[in-house]
């Protein structure tokens, strides 16, 4: 019998959500007044700070993941943990390219 929060889907809504919360959480602090998100997201980027948070996020969700295994929640780790390779290849795109 599967338990209540353990599937994939969850755990891949939950990891995908996680980085994305960290962004949004630096745009809350750091922004100045009046400053739009996709301007704060194009300025993080050119100053090289977008991967730096985002990977600040997958650590999170390796975090994340590790909750869900101490509690037996083996299908929604998996979704964690191709969440945070998602994240991986995200940041190696905005590193390299």
């Amino acid at each position: 019998m599967r338990r209540k929060f353990d599937s994939v889907p969850f755990g891949l809504v939950l990891g995908l959500l996680l980085p994305l919360t960290i962004v949004m959480v630096y745009f809350f602090v750091s922004a100045t007044e009046g400053q739009s998100l996709g301007n704060f997201i194009e300025r993080s980027e050119s100053a090289g700070v977008l991967e730096k948070m985002i990977s600040l996020g997958c650590v999170l969700n390796l975090i994340l993941v590790y909750i869900f295994s101490a509690l037996y929640r083996y299908h929604s780790m998996r979704g964690g943990l191709v969440a945070t390779m998602i994240y991986v290849f995200v940041v190696l795109f905005l590193k390299f390219f």
